[in-house]
This record gives structure tokens, C-alpha cells and sequence, in this order.
């Protein structure tokens, strides 16, 4: 199973994979209007029916996204990702009520 694609290897490939962002599974505020990305990217039978052990869902490195003028940084690199469920505790403060008091 391939677990990692690079741009260096597949580079008219890479383009057509990249092209389309499936969704973004990181995005930290750099300055400005610039983001930190990390994108997810679906290759299927559809689109890629020559590159079957390519099936599935990979991430991308992380790259520089301006919301106004776009990406200028370039991914370059792919992994194999599988989705699982994440369950996050959060805690929070709360009033105490008075309780009675008996005399």
C-alpha cells in the first residue's frame, strides 16, 4: 500500500490531485489574512481509475493560504489519512445554588 505521494515524483498528477480540496483538517491563523493549511484530498476511481492503490483519503503538508490572493506556497507532499472519531471533554464553570438551611 502506498502511503505517500510526492510532488516530485507525479508532477502533472499532483496538480490535477490537488486541484480540488476535499476539506481542511487544519487551519491556524498566521498574520493578516495568511492561514497555516492542512488539507484532505480524495482520489477515486472516478477521477484517477489507473492508480487503484492511490484510493482513499491523503493529507497535505502544511502550506501558506491568503484569503485574499490565495496559496503561493506549494504542497509537495501527500499522506494516507483514514477519518476517526475524536470525542473532546470540555469543562465549564457553573453557579452553585444555595441549598436550605434548616434552623
Amino acid at each position: 500500500m502506498v502511503n505517500k505521494i510526492l510532488r516530485k515524483d507525479y508532477p502533472d498528477l499532483f496538480d490535477q490531485i490537488t486541484d480540488d480540496e476535499y476539506e481542511r483538517s487544519h487551519e491556524e491563523h498566521r498574520r493578516g489574512s495568511n492561514f497555516y493549511i492542512k488539507s484532505i484530498y480524495e482520489i477515486n476511481e472516478e477521477y484517477f481509475p489507473d492508480f487503484p492503490k492511490w484510493w482513499g483519503f491523503w493529507e497535505s503538508n502544511v502550506y501558506i493560504w491568503d484569503s485574499e490572493y490565495g496559496s503561493d506556497d506549494e504542497i509537495y507532499e501527500l499522506n494516507r489519512v483514514e477519518q476517526k472519531e475524536k470525542v473532546v471533554t470540555t469543562y465549564e464553570w457553573v453557579p452553585v445554588k444555595n441549598e436550605i438551611e434548616c434552623v
